[in-house]
């Protein structure tokens, strides 16, 4: 295999991901040495190198009179299968299921809902993918290492469909990615309860939520720069929720959250918890301490709940991935999903003047 410097690199990640995404599509001519220096600003040393990778990955075919031309890939050689790797409740794996067996795809699953990552166990998973030529895969892959990140290359540049449908780092991926902006959602939160009044405001996380927390605290952060003009850290005001919070911990959850205050929770269960341990200590749920929960699903939002929830819908997101990965021209995609706040704990709440 060629070895590429970071130059090189950089020119053959855009040129493969222009091939698998169809931009480049199948037999066509790719530009000569010279144009494709001048676009990178490369010399034409680096671009044969990174033709030479291509050509060994199997993407093209370069010949000294014709040029090089992206290989075509047989449509029948990929398998009309649909591979999810998923976390999450079971009305979602019906919406994805439905959504691919309209296109005449089967839907292959694997769990992410182990409370600690398993990054061999996900690797044999893609390995599997790869070697029965599934149609597409949604990636929700681990965010700990050894990462799989050169097996989901290998996928792409056998012709699978990779897209990412949840954060595997708090980085913006590479290739396709469709899912939910946590960064948003934190930002989201923290702006109702700045606008009702709440000054200390608290997140609410466990070690496994990973990027998703990262990305919530990074919104938390950039919401009380740009509207109080100060400075949050997690190491000022995280509160890590017990594993398997019991009523007799309640106590010492409510005894976190000191006065007046906002809270952020990464989830509908913690919650959950969270209030019901307030209650327990006698706390006033809404008016002295604000409770918003980032929900999974958009579908959890309960009206009795004492707290505001902020959703994606993400059974549009996956009827709406599906869709782009077994329709025969798929492009790419490279979108976020915006979540939207919905008032259930404060909408019977009476609000002081000047509070939303």
């Amino acid at each position: 295999m060629v070895k590429l410097g970071p130059t090189s690199e950089r020119v053959f990640t855009v040129l493969r991901q222009e091939i698998v995404q169809g931009k480049l599509p199948a037999l066509a001519r790719l530009p000569t040495e010279y144009d494709l220096s001048a676009r990178f600003a490369v010399s034409r040393s680096t671009v044969r190198k990174v033709l030479q990778r291509l050509a060994a990955e199997g993407l093209i075919d370069s010949r000294t009179k014709s040029g090089s031309h992206v290989r075509a890939r047989p449509a029948e050689s990929m398998t009309q299968v649909v591979s999810l790797m998923y976390s999450g409740v079971g009305d979602l794996l019906t919406v994805v299921q439905d959504a691919a067996m309209r296109h005449g795809c089967l839907l292959n699953l694997y769990s992410q809902q182990r409370m600690a990552w398993a990054p061999e166990l996900e690797a044999t998973f893609l390995d599997l993918v790869l070697a029965q030529r599934h149609q597409a895969l949604l990636a929700f892959c681990s965010p700990l290492p050894p990462r799989n990140e050169e097996r989901l290359e290998r996928l792409e540049a056998a012709g699978v469909r990779v897209v990412h449908v949840e954060p595997d780092s708090i980085e913006i991926p590479r290739r396709s990615f469709l899912m939910p902006d946590y960064a948003r959602a934190g930002y989201l939160a923290v702006t109702s309860l700045l606008l009702a009044g709440f000054s200390r405001i608290y997140y609410v996380g466990m070690p496994g939520d990973g990027p998703v927390l990262q990305l919530i605290m990074k919104g938390i952060g950039d919401a009380f720069r740009d509207h109080v003009g100060a400075q949050w850290t997690m190491e000022q005001a995280y509160v890590e929720k017990p594993d398997g919070c019991k009523p007799s911990d309640f106590a010492w959850l409510a005894a976190q959250f000191k006065g007046r205050c906002g809270i952020v929770s990464g989830s509908y269960g913690r919650a959950r918890t969270v209030t019901e341990a307030l209650a327990a200590a006698g706390r006033e749920v809404p008016s002295g301490v604000r409770v918003v929960a980032v929900c999974n699903n958009s579908d959890t939002a309960h009206p009795n709940d004492p707290f505001d929830h902020i959703i994606f819908d993400r059974k549009a997101m996956y009827e709406r991935i599906v869709d782009l990965v077994c329709v025969q021209d798929f492009a790419g995609i490279r979108e976020l999903v915006p979540p939207c706040l919905v008032r259930v704990g404060t909408a019977a709440s009476s609000p002081t003047p000047g509070q939303p």
